[in-house]
């Protein structure tokens, strides 16, 4: 999750995934982008309640950074290795 009661949302997150399952076993479902100026109680900034799902999705630059990162540590390492043992 990206948000946090102490610091507040972080930078870089994507559209908010909002899904109530009511008492009546119907749902609501929508996504929405975060502003902190919304009104309290409306469809940018629903109250939470049992029931209530929220997913914070990343942004296309974050997903490609967490790529990049995990397809470079292998090299990176390994190259080190390399120089540490002298081929």
């Amino acid at each position: 999750m990206k948000y946090s009661i102490i610091c507040g949302k972080k930078l870089l997150t994507g559209n908010i995934d909002f899904l109530r399952f009511n008492d009546d076993a119907s749902t609501n479902s929508y996504s929405f982008r975060y502003n902190p100026r919304a009104d309290v109680n409306l469809m940018h900034n629903p109250i939470l309640m049992a029931g209530t799902v929220i997913n914070v999705q990343k942004t296309l630059l974050v997903k490609t950074t967490q790529i990049l990162g995990e397809l470079a540590i292998p090299v990176v390492t390994g190259a080190g290795l390399l120089a540490i043992l002298g081929n």
